[in-house]
């Protein structure tokens, strides 16, 4: 992945490099958050766009600023409310959380069933009118607005409005895909590999992919709560035993961004032959 700062065009990023580019816009800042890591530290200074015409109306950076602070608030909550449901603690997590990483992420997928697409390398000015060319030659890019694949944190809070997420779902012991539809008010969570390895696999990180299979421009949210990027992480006492040895080494957390293929809970040939149901 790249450094998680600033905008990124159309075909520039590949969440899994097995199925080619994604079909998406991103715009990624974060902030020190309770003291944590934010500009100038581990992924470097925020690169915010000038403020003018439109972003200047709306308030651009003081609006995505005020987001994260107040989304960032709900994902403590949730933190200990999944510590309480897991018969731990409420405070459990909070030493890893101490001074974490915390990422803000624009998105933009255009639809899927489109026959052209933005040109690529020159983002539309707004107020513009887009610029078109043929899209990128079959094997040049997959077919999806996001690869699959499993956010390496603890936590993803995804607020969406269109539908196009979707889920790799364990249905009658068959993996298959599901869509996670949009409702009105609330935000989807995404458990991620740190997560998993804390509950040494009890809680499993949800592998998931976009395409956008409708015929608007979707546009989501997604906040990624990593815990401090220097602390160690391994399986809690509570899910290590005899019978269910731990089945993660200890790591330092870092920033891993995300994780595909084989070594994941899928592969990327079940994932392509999966992709149009």
């Amino acid at each position: 992945m790249k450094s998680m700062r600033g905008y990124s065009d159309i075909f520039t990023e590949k969440l899994n490099p097995n199925l080619g580019f994604d079909k998406k816009e991103t715009f990624d800042y974060g902030l020190a958050i309770e003291g944590g890591v934010g500009e100038m530290t581990h992924l470097g200074l925020n690169r915010w766009p000038q403020e003018d015409g439109k972003l200047a109306e709306i308030g651009f950076k003081d609006t995505s600023i005020e987001y994260l602070t107040e989304t960032y608030k709900l994902g403590k909550h949730l933190i200990h409310a999944v510590c309480l449901g897991l018969d731990l603690p409420e405070d459990t997590l909070d030493a890893i959380y101490e001074k974490p990483l915390v990422v803000n992420r624009f998105l933009k997928y255009p639809p899927q069933n489109t026959p052209q697409y933005p040109q690529y390398g020159q983002p539309p000015q707004y107020g513009q009118p887009l610029q078109y060319v043929q899209p990128p030659q079959v094997g040049q890019t997959n077919e999806m607005g996001a690869g699959s694949h499993v956010d390496f944190g603890a936590f993803t809070l995804v607020y969406q409005e269109i539908a196009g997420l979707e889920v790799l779902y364990n249905e009658d012991q068959k993996l298959i895909w599901k869509s996670v539809p949009p409702k009105e008010g609330t935000f989807v969570v995404n458990s991620g590999y740190i997560l998993e390895k804390l509950t040494n696999g009890f809680l499993s990180a949800t592998k998931h992919r976009v395409i956008n299979r409708t015929n608007q421009v979707r546009f989501s949210i997604a906040l990624f709560l990593d815990p401090n990027p220097t602390t160690e992480i391994e399986p809690l006492p509570k899910f290590v035993s005899k019978e269910n040895p731990s089945r993660f080494e200890k790591c330092v957390s870092g920033h891993k961004g995300v994780i595909f293929g084989n070594k994941s809970i899928y592969n990327s040939i079940q994932d392509k032959q999966n992709q149009n149901k």
